[in-house]
């Protein structure tokens, strides 16, 4: 994967991560009166997660971007299993030096 195609799912994921969000946060009811908050938790909650995916990008390569995925998917679906390979891979990654 080259870094223009990293630089469009990373923009991808940026451009939507608002209106998940927002619906993350508020839930299916009706909208609460005032949401000036919700606009900078957005983008400091954006900017927190492209941050830690590019620095296990540029640390880990591919590998850590895949056991990142696999720990996020498997704690949002409330799977153990997969969640606990990904934290195997990531386990893995960061102990590789030392063994």
């Amino acid at each position: 994967m080259s870094r223009d195609q990293v630089g469009t799912t990373v923009a991808e994921l940026v451009s939507n991560f608002p209106e998940l969000a927002i619906l993350w946060f508020r839930g299916p009811g009706p909208p609460p009166k005032e949401e000036h908050a919700m606009p900078v938790l957005a983008l400091v909650s954006a900017v927190l997660v492209v941050t830690v995916e590019q620095l296990v990008q540029w640390t880990y390569g591919a590998a850590g971007i895949l056991g990142l995925l696999l720990l996020t998917v498997g704690i949002r679906s409330n799977r153990p299993g997969v969640s606990s390979a990904g934290a195997v891979l990531l386990a893995l990654l960061v102990s590789r030096p030392a063994l």
